[in-house]
């Protein structure tokens, strides 16, 4: 019998469920549907950082079996939000702003910053800087995520954004906000689900 939360937690994240349906990455020779393997953690009660951890892993090291966007990683980010509230781990607070987006547009200024997608360049730095990120986000190391994100504005002389100071003392916040901006920082630039800016057409 599926859980009254579990209920809920469908009903808040249909149209984003809806989005990831087609979105797929090959392991081997198996096809992952990533709409099954968020479901799958949902209905056994498990947040989803550990599969947000690796849909960015496998766009960075081995893209061409990733059949999804970073724009469905922050939508897999959101669902987890949802799903972090609605099971009590963390407090739904009323903001003026949302603070995953603002993480995610702070990840997208430090890409530009860098050269963006400009003419097809990326700057390989990035993918650096996210390693680094990924790792001290999984070891729920937030010292050593902040000194890569300061290094990283630092080195092109950008200012150090205060977002994630904010949170240092919440730690799913900050874990959720530090997975936001580095789809932010290796993916395109969006407004809303239905319009694909190029960047998105070339599958970043």
């Amino acid at each position: 019998i599926l859980s009254r939360k579990f209920l809920n937690i469908i009903k808040k994240c249909r149209t984003d469920l809806e989005y990831i349906r087609k979105s797929s990455f090959k392991e081997g020779s198996d096809i992952y549907y990533i709409y099954n393997e968020t479901m799958k953690r949902l209905m056994q009660g498990e947040n989803l950082f550990l599969l947000i951890h690796k849909l960015i892993q496998l766009r960075i090291s081995n893209s061409e079996n990733c059949y999804y966007k970073m724009g469905t990683v922050s939508t897999i980010i959101k669902i987890n939000d949802i799903f972090l509230k609605e099971v009590g781990y963390m407090q739904d607070e009323k903001k003026e702003y949302n603070p995953l987006e603002r993480a995610r547009i702070i990840g997208h200024h430090l890409q530009e910053a860098y050269g963006g997608f400009e003419e097809g360049k990326y700057n390989k730095k990035l993918d650096g800087i996210a390693y680094r990120m990924l790792n001290a986000l999984k070891t729920n190391n937030k010292t050593a995520f902040m000194d890569s994100l300061i290094n990283a504005h630092m080195y092109v002389q950008k200012p150090i954004p205060s977002l994630f100071s904010d949170y240092l003392n919440q730690d799913l916040v900050f874990k959720e906000l530090g997975y936001a901006f580095v789809t932010g920082m290796l993916g395109e630039e969006w407004k809303n689900k239905d319009n694909q800016s190029k960047n998105e057409k070339e599958g970043r």
